[in-house]
Parts: C-alpha cells; sequence; structure tokens
C-alpha cells in the first residue's frame, strides 16, 4: 500500500524524504542554515511511495560514502538528515610545537608514568592553541579516561607514547595529513615529514630541544 512521504529536494541535497512533514520542515531549516542558502531554493513536495520504490539501504550507503568522500565540502545524510564530512588535518606546526612541549616536559619533571594534566600545567601558547588531543589521530599520545565525569570528552590528562618519542626526538617521521570522519582516521597521507618540516622556518628544532624551560614561557619562542 503507498504510503505518504515528504521529499526535500536542492543542490547538494539528494531528495531526502521524510514520513512526517515536521521533520521535514526542522531538515530544510538546517539545510539553508549550513549552506547559507534561502527556503525559496530549497523543494519540498509530497509524493505517495510503495516498497519497490524504496532503494535499498546498502544502495544508499554506498551512494553517500561515495559522495561523502568526494565532496570536499560535506554532504547531508539522506537517512537522518545530519550534516556529514571528512575533516583533513595536516600536522602542522602547531602540532609540532605540543609534541615537543609534552616531549620536553615529560623529560625535565622526570615524570615516572608520563601523565601531564595539561590544562594545570601547559603554558598559556599552548592552552591557546587547544590542539593537543589531534595528536592521537597520529598515534603520538594517548589520553587518560576521565574518571570523576564519565561523560566528559576527555580528563585533560596526557602522555606522550612511544611513537611520539621517536618522532620528537626525530627518530622517525611522520604522515603529512591524516584524514578523520567522527573522530576515527579514515585515511593517512603516504607522504612524511620531519619533526623540523612540521615546525617551519620560524622555529629553531635544535633550541628547543636543547635550552631547558625554553618552551614553558606565556609566548612559544620563534626566531626573530
Amino acid at each position: 500500500m503507498p504510503e505518504l512521504r515528504f521529499e526535500i529536494k536542492a543542490v547538494g541535497w539528494p531528495g531526502i524524504t521524510y514520513a512526517e512533514k515536521d521533520r521535514a520542515e526542522k531538515g530544510i531549516k538546517f539545510y539553508c542554515k549550513t549552506f547559507k542558502v534561502l527556503p525559496e531554493q530549497v523543494a519540498l513536495r509530497q509524493l505517495q511511495v510503495t516498497d519497490t520504490d524504496e532503494p535499498s539501504f546498502a544502495s544508499v550507503k554506498e551512494d553517500f560514502e561515495s559522495r561523502l568522500f568526494n565532496e570536499a565540502e560535506g554532504i547531508i545524510c539522506p537517512c537522518c538528515g545530519r550534516f556529514d564530512k571528512i575533516y583533513n588535518l595536516n600536522f602542522s606546526s602547531g602540532l609540532a610545537r605540543t609534541l615537543l612541549w609534552l616531549h620536553r616536559y615529560t623529560l625535565e619533571h622526570e615524570l615516572e608514568n608520563g601523565w601531564v594534566h595539561v590544562p594545570s600545567y601547559g603554558p598559556r601558547w599552548l592552552l591557546k592553541l587547544n590542539n593537543i588531543g589531534k595528536l592521537a589521530y597520529w598515534k603520538l599520545i594517548e589520553n587518560r579516561p576521565n574518571r570523576t565525569d564519565p561523560t566528559k570528552k576527555d580528563s585533560g590528562v596526557y602522555r606522550i607514547i612511544e611513537k611520539g618519542v621517536h618522532v620528537a626526538t626525530g627518530q622517525r617521521k611522520i604522515e603529512r595529513s591524516v584524514s578523520t570522519y567522527h573522530e576515527e582516521v579514515m585515511a593517512v597521507d603516504p607522504i612524511m615529514i620531519s619533526i623540523e618540516k612540521a615546525l617551519g622556518k620560524r622555529f629553531d628544532y635544535q633550541e628547543l630541544m636543547t635550552t631547558p624551560g625554553i618552551m614553558n614561557g606565556a609566548i612559544f619562542p620563534a626566531r626573530g
């Protein structure tokens, strides 16, 4: 027996259907806000569908994943109407500096287990960057679970692990970038770079690695 559905059609939104009109209208508002388009540029139409008209979940999933990897601006999920995107993250100068700080801090304070509560001991420049958690995408650090409040994303307590030490000390190179989806690494750049390359020309790697306390000031030291 045919069922009544409400379909949204718009640029970049491949004919999403909803069983309830109010959900479809909410979907239009979300689309307009996300892509900064006018409501009149989005069409809402009423239609009747049968079981044979409905695409299989497998085919919808395959099409969604294909478009997700090929559309840099992101797309709308045809099942739930949520905006989804693959994020490409470079191993930047900021991440390199954060890794070096964690490595130096661990050495200089002779931490037996390596755990550091970054919000308490991190210098101002590092707290402003607020990027230490991203080092986990490259498996350079680990984050201790929040034992006092499991609802929070993390505890703010991190420690550098073996791969992180090897990258920080120049014993191995690091993948230039990673692609993430819902905080999971989906792809890794095959091109490798050194920690010095990641730092860039404004920062002296040897100075950062040999001068005691150099990275603990409010401003990260750069070449003049």
